[in-house]
């Protein structure tokens, strides 16, 4: 009797959920290209956290099928890359799931749902890019730099051989800087769905302690390997693990960041000052203030290690 009874309220959640999503999908894409590559983790992560895992999955399949359905004839008609656009969805689907299924298992603590999460998906993504659109790549990195050219070429100090250089070390990293905007479109995506959540006073599947961000052990063994490998590897698999390696480097970034920010709490400051402090500080800082970080989650789990 009990299964006969939630068998309905979760049939209508599923239903409503496909239609939450697709209409989404439509009105993020109808609006803007950009504003759907910003969002379009949102109405994924704020379903997945609503529902229960294998509620999620139907709905997240579902959602997908009916996209697939309805976008062909739209973006065929429009002249849209149909293949490109379809399979970034999907591809978002997975990623989305991988995350919230991660999120949701209570042997994980945050620290360890971003340690995996940035592995796997960066692995996936790193050779989905390298194997897949690299020919594109290298059109547009020259197309950009035959238009940037005479503009280099008229400052002082520079060279063609130079923009080459430049040009080429951007490129084999292109990847890497990907991957770190997916990162960082997925986590902000994660916490707009908390807000929103919070703010509706809806029933979360989902309890996350953002202060428990502790890197594993092997996260930064795996840092060193990849960084040691790349000086003894030639072509590609060169260009992964360096990817690779960058990628993995991000979280330790996130880790100074998480360290900074508690160190916030002792001063009682509320989160918009926070922000703003930290907003501030990369203003004036830029990369040092990225490297900074970085080597504060180094120097935190180099401590760690030692001491135990």
């Amino acid at each position: 009797m009990k299964t006969q009874n939630k068998l309905p309220k979760q049939v209508i959640a599923i239903g409503y959920s496909v239609i939450f999503i697709t209409v989404s999908y439509f009105l993020l894409l109808k609006t803007s290209p950009i504003l759907f590559n910003l969002l379009n983790f949102l109405p994924l992560l704020l379903i997945g956290s609503l529902l229960k895992t294998r509620a999620s999955l139907i709905s997240f399949f579902i959602s997908a099928l009916f996209i697939f359905l309805i976008f062909s004839s739209i973006l065929e008609s429009k002249k849209f890359d149909f293949s490109y656009i379809i399979s970034n969805i999907f591809l978002t689907f997975c990623l989305a799931f991988l995350f919230i299924l991660l999120v949701k298992n209570k042997k994980f603590s945050w620290g360890q749902v971003l340690n995996i999460y940035t592995i796997i998906s960066a692995s996936i993504l790193i050779f989905i890019f390298l194997s897949i659109f690299s020919n594109q790549m290298n059109v547009i990195f020259e197309e950009i730099k035959n238009q940037y050219s005479l503009l280099f070429l008229n400052k002082e100090g520079f060279n063609e051989l130079q923009i080459d250089s430049l040009f080429n070390s951007v490129k084999r990293i292109f990847p890497s800087i990907n991957f770190i905007f997916h990162l960082f479109t997925i986590l902000i995506n994660f916490y707009l769905s908390n807000s929103i959540i919070k703010k509706f006073n809806f029933k979360s599947e989902i309890k996350v302690d953002y202060k428990d961000f502790e890197i594993d052990n092997w996260v930064f063994f795996l840092l060193l390997a990849t960084i040691i490998l790349s000086f003894f590897t030639v072509g590609n698999f060169n260009v992964f693990l360096i990817n690779i390696s960058i990628s993995v480097s991000f979280i330790f970034f996130l880790k100074g960041y998480n360290i900074v920010f508690v160190l916030f709490d002792k001063f009682n400051l509320t989160k918009f000052v926070k922000y703003l402090l930290i907003f501030l500080f990369f203003a004036f800082f830029g990369y040092f203030l990225i490297f900074s970080l970085f080597f504060v989650g180094v120097i935190d789990k180099l401590r760690k290690i030692l001491n135990r």
